[in-house]
């Protein structure tokens, strides 16, 4: 496992620890890059690590809420028995602007 990828698993393991809205802050700013290249990459990387999916399930329901709203859409329109879907599609949505 490379460097990026432990430290991906740290920030997961550590962020699981948090309240739903800091973890959220948290992983909204982790994915906001200098530009939009680094965005698309760091959402790709974070959003695709396995830990993500573990994360999503104790988390996501508030993270899809600003999420969507982040990206102009009605956040309560994601729910997590959904979220595996609404994970997919957020990623596609986020990395075509």
């Amino acid at each position: 496992m490379g460097s990026v990828q432990k430290r991906l698993g740290r920030f997961f393991a550590i962020s699981r620890e948090l309240t739903a809205d800091f973890a959220t802050l948290c992983l909204l700013d982790a994915l906001q890059g200098p530009d939009e290249a680094a965005t698309q990459r760091r959402t790709l990387a974070l959003l695709s690590h396995p830990d993500f999916t573990a994360w999503s399930e104790q988390h996501g329901e508030v993270f899809y809420q600003h999420f969507s709203a982040q990206m102009g859409a009605a956040g309560s329109d994601v729910t997590l028995p959904e979220h595996q879907e609404a994970q997919a599609q957020a990623q596609k949505d986020w990395l075509n602007g």
